[in-house]
């Protein structure tokens, strides 16, 4: 067994909300295990089984949109992110639109 925890977030669609607002629900997903690290009292099943300095971003479809997005701003390593530090990112069948609609 691979020990690991996920942190699946929602975020906000449109027509409703600007794309701005997808983007800081996911800057916000990362910070969220920030917080609690940096926490004096963390939920105790993030701190005691997280290791926040093996940190991989995945999405799938839109989400890879979100996650690639995430990755031009944070990079690797993600300094400003300490402790947690993102390894890496996983696009699954990443969502890219064109200017032109399409049929």
């Amino acid at each position: 067994m691979l020990p690991r925890v996920v942190i699946s977030p929602d975020y906000r669609l449109a027509p409703e909300h600007c794309l701005l607002a997808t983007m800081d629900d996911a800057l916000n997903a990362v910070k969220w295990p920030q917080i609690q690290a940096l926490s004096n009292n963390p939920d105790p099943w993030l701190s005691d089984e997280v290791d926040f300095d093996r940190v991989f971003i995945v999405g799938d479809s839109s989400g890879g949109n979100l996650a690639h997005h995430l990755a031009v701003k944070l990079g690797l390593g993600s300094s400003e992110m300490s402790p947690v530090r993102v390894r890496g990112y996983v696009l699954m069948a990443p969502f890219f639109g064109g200017t032109e609609r399409t049929k």
